[in-house]
């Protein structure tokens, strides 16, 4: 996959083998296609490497991921949170 360009993320571990990547795009409105666009590759390398069903760890899922979306006058941020074994995607999220 190629660099992210309006995505960063950062990490963190529970101590318990599960961890937690943070991701956050702050974007102009016409930046949005492309953002999204990032998006949709970067939710279809997950799901390749899937490590387990896609749900809540207490619903028995393995990974998932929630967006959230705030618009804030001509800025539009985008909160990305992507849940899953450790180290499971640090290659995709981390260091790009």
């Amino acid at each position: 996959m190629a660099p992210l360009r309006y995505f960063v993320f950062t990490a963190s571990e529970d101590g318990f083998g599960q961890a937690a990547w943070e991701g956050l795009a702050s974007l102009r409105a016409e930046d949005l296609d492309a953002a999204q666009s990032e998006l949709r590759l970067l939710l279809s390398a997950l799901e390749a490497r899937a490590p387990g069903p896609r749900a809540p760890l207490e619903e028995g899922g393995a990974w998932d991921w929630q967006l959230d979306r705030a618009d804030e006058g001509d800025w539009i941020q985008l909160h990305l949170c992507v849940t899953g074994p450790a180290g499971w995607a640090d290659d995709l999220l981390l260091d790009q």
